[in-house]
């Protein structure tokens, strides 16, 4: 599913009416009859049914009037509620309630906030049509009232295009956001609705394409796109009837210090569960038994050490023969960001040009600009949260831990990022987003709260080097990794619920995952 920017849907709009020819009246009624299929399958069908509309004065308004009026032709009982005063509305809104009006449908404009609750009583459902995508700020007078007392109505609720109050783009919430139950997006889906805090009050989103011609919502300048199970499943990698373990990849691990063997079997038991042919766990050699010890089908190869326990230079000799013998490598979690770490990392870099998977403290000591990247030839995955995301490209934060910029301006900041160094940057988050050198961007639609869990994303990173390793390209690696890694949280929560989602459980159903995802 390909998402929209409010600029996007704009340009959209004026190309179809501009260059195709299509006239705005014709959209705005495409639109307002998509509106109405979607109430009528929402109530099981319009007859006898009674519609509150609750329009504001843009072309939102325009789109809910179209769809009130043709409820009640199919039966419905309908009132459309104004918010607003007739010489406000737009040139687009007026002529549709100049056909409503024509019609004989009820009509009535709210001047009084008191008599909004006694309006709304009674209704099978409302559509929220009062603002639209081009609405910025908080929402004021009239409309803030009528949002208030449609969330404290109780009511069933169809949004049009994004609940009213919502921001379109970045997901915010400026002021008071109607809560819906569900969210019918008008061409294409907006970005926003799939961004907290939006997402929480859009309900089930669906998208109907209100005939925009495929060459325009199809584009390939519409670069963000949400990644669901439909997708995932298509990528999943087939397994030969008569392959061996050598045909599914070599996944070295590099991972551990003193004190976190945890992340080191985490992403080495993930990188096997997703299908890896072998995998060696290389540790600092103090731990090496613990590791050994909890990973009974992988290997471990213990590394020379700092006196704190950490992976240091010297490392990089003692690991050279497994590097020539490793189809990819994942290195990062729980290495710690000592400099003699930093420095076995640099030379990782400069000497192994296999396929690498960089995560956590990795992504720590090698922060700044990836100049280490030019002379690289095999892909490279960057997997970090925000907090390693700002350390790693030098950016600025307000708040510790979070990017400044969301929703579809962080979409394209990644996606800059990956086109500018030419790697896959899969930034985790609510949702997390993989951004690719070609420049596409998808939003993952799997995952939970439940997974802000310490080891959740040592599992990841051994997952996408797992999927790496089994011959996927780069940037399906990682949104499948990603989706899975989601999947198996969400399998986690139905089990122990919200609060017992650890990444043990989640690695105990990373096979449900796959599962899932093989079933017709």
């Amino acid at each position: 599913m390909r998402l929209a920017s409010a600029a996007q849907m704009r340009e959209i709009d004026r190309k179809a009416i501009e260059e195709i020819a299509i006239p705005a009246a014709s959209l705005m009624e495409a639109a307002g009859a998509a509106v109405a299929r979607e109430a009528e399958k929402m109530l099981g069908g319009a007859c006898g049914r009674n519609i509150i509309a609750l329009c504001g004065k843009g072309n939102n308004g325009g789109d809910g009037l179209v769809a009130a009026r043709q409820l009640a032709g199919r039966g419905a009982k309908v009132l459309a509620l104004l918010c607003c005063a007739r010489a406000e509305l737009s040139s687009a809104a007026q002529q549709q309630f100049a056909i409503a009006e024509k019609s004989g449908m009820k009509l009535r404009f709210v001047r009084n906030k008191e008599v909004l609750p006694a309006l709304l009583v009674g209704a099978d459902l409302v559509l929220d049509a009062l603002l639209g995508t081009g609405s910025r700020g908080p929402a004021k007078g009239l409309i803030a009232s009528a949002i208030e007392a449609l969330n404290t109505s109780g009511q069933c609720v169809l949004a049009v295009d994004i609940p009213s109050g919502g921001d379109a783009d970045s997901g915010a919430l400026p002021g008071l956001t109607v809560r819906a139950d569900r969210t019918l997006s008008l061409g294409l889906s907006k970005a926003g609705l799939f961004f907290s805090p939006l997402r929480e009050c859009a309900g089930r989103v669906e998208v109907d394409p209100i005939g925009f011609p495929p060459s325009l919502i199809e584009s390939p300048e519409l670069f963000l796109r949400r990644f669901d199970g439909h997708a995932a499943a298509s990528l999943l990698p087939a397994r030969a009837p008569d392959s061996h373990k050598g045909n599914y990849g070599r996944v070295l691990v590099i991972a551990g210090s003193r004190g976190l063997a945890g992340a080191a079997a985490l992403s080495a038991q993930a990188a096997l569960l997703a299908g890896a042919g072998l995998v060696v766990a290389a540790c600092p050699v103090s731990i090496q038994p613990v590791l050994a010890a909890k990973l009974t089908e992988a290997m471990t190869l213990g590394l020379p050490e700092t006196e704190g326990g950490l992976a240091g230079k010297k490392a990089f000799k003692a690991i050279e023969e497994k590097l020539e013998w490793a189809d990819v490598i994942a290195a990062g979690p729980g290495l710690g960001r000592a400099a003699g770490t930093g420095r076995f990392l640099e030379l990782l870099l400069k000497h192994c040009d296999k396929p690498l998977v960089l995560d956590a403290d990795a992504l720590q000591l090698l922060a700044g600009p990836p100049r280490w990247l030019f002379h690289r030839k095999a892909p490279v995955i960057l997997t970090p949260h925000p907090g390693e995301y700002q350390a790693f490209f030098k950016i600025q934060s307000q708040a510790r831990g979070f990017a400044l910029a969301h929703g579809f301006a962080l979409a394209e900041e990644i996606r800059a990022h990956a086109r500018k160094w030419g790697f896959v940057l899969h930034l985790k988050g609510a949702p997390s987003m993989t951004a690719t050198p070609e420049g596409e961007v998808f939003v993952n639609s799997s995952g939970n709260p439940g997974m802000a869990s310490g080891g959740c994303g040592d599992v990841l990173t051994g997952l996408v080097a797992a999927l790496l390793g089994q011959g996927l390209p780069p940037g399906e690696a990682a949104v499948l990794g990603a989706y899975l890694h989601g999947a198996a949280g969400d399998e986690a929560a139905k089990l122990y619920g919200i609060p017992g989602v650890t990444a043990g459980r989640l690695l105990e159903c990373l096979h449900k995952a796959f599962i899932n995802l093989r079933m017709p």
